[in-house]
């Protein structure tokens, strides 16, 4: 989660076997690993989204509630894929995976095949408007996430628990998230940048959410964090819509 380092219920069950993930055991762990790279290739059409549609009373928390945890009884050989709920996968503190788990990615943004192709066609519809996303991270393996939260970035201090996800609980082992940054700033400068502003405004319509929003560490588990974008498929993230401050877990009814 650190910066340098779905959907529909078929969207994301579909994501997952293109991946070589298997909802009923075992994975194709795929020989993958994160190659930095500048962007997303340009010349891809994108590809148009539904408008937000208000969410249903079902879907959103009310003011003040306090949020039951997402039911996960899984042990053993089942934490060799991740926990689904309502078609997506929950990756975090209280939903983790196993170090079997390692999803085949594709692309320059070190994704998963429909995650990978809807990065590519933000990242050109916000060079068309004249913002320069930078990709950053993508996948991330368990040894890698293993590697990076036993010695995190010194500048996060005391605080590194709250920015560094454990083995296991990290959502960029999924393949599913991205961090990025801008030309003009990056980690708590980026939201300065008009990068970010085209991303708060847009990310949506592509199927990517602000994973870590303001003031929601109690729910998320972690800090906020500007430059993590979750693909969740453009179904889902209508019902986010723009300059959302929504959290997967609120959406799907727990945290």
């Amino acid at each position: 989660m650190d910066w340098r380092r779905g959907a529909a219920s078929g969207l994301v069950l579909a994501t997952l076997a293109a991946s070589g993930c298997s909802l009923s055991g075992g994975t194709t762990p795929g020989a993958v690993g994160p190659t930095p790279a500048p962007g997303a290739s340009a010349g891809v059409t994108p590809t148009p989204a539904p408008e937000p549609t208000p969410l249903q009373a079902s879907q959103a928390a009310s003011p003040g509630a306090t949020l039951a945890l997402l039911p996960d009884t899984r042990s053993g050989q089942a934490l060799d894929v991740p926990l689904i709920v309502r078609g997506l996968a929950v990756i975090n503190r209280d939903h983790p995976v196993s170090s079997a788990y390692a999803p085949k990615v594709t692309g320059e943004a070190q994704l998963v095949p429909q995650a990978s192709q809807a990065y590519a066609a933000m990242i050109a519809a916000a060079k068309a408007d004249g913002a320069s996303i930078i990709w950053r991270v993508g996948y991330r393996s368990y040894d890698t996430q293993q590697a990076l939260s036993a010695t995190p970035p010194t500048f996060y201090g005391k605080d590194a628990d709250s920015y560094v996800a454990k083995p296991g609980r990290s959502e960029h082992q999924a393949g599913l998230a991205v961090d990025v940054a801008s030309e003009q700033g990056y980690g708590t400068r980026f939201p300065e940048t008009k990068e970010f502003a085209w991303l708060r405004a847009n990310s949506y319509k592509y199927g990517f959410i602000l994973r870590y929003p303001h003031d929601k560490t109690d729910i998320t588990g972690y800090n906020y964090e500007s430059w993590h974008y979750r693909y969740v498929g453009v179904e889902a993230a209508a019902a986010f819509g723009p300059n959302s401050e929504l959290t997967l877990e609120e959406y799907l009814g727990g945290r």
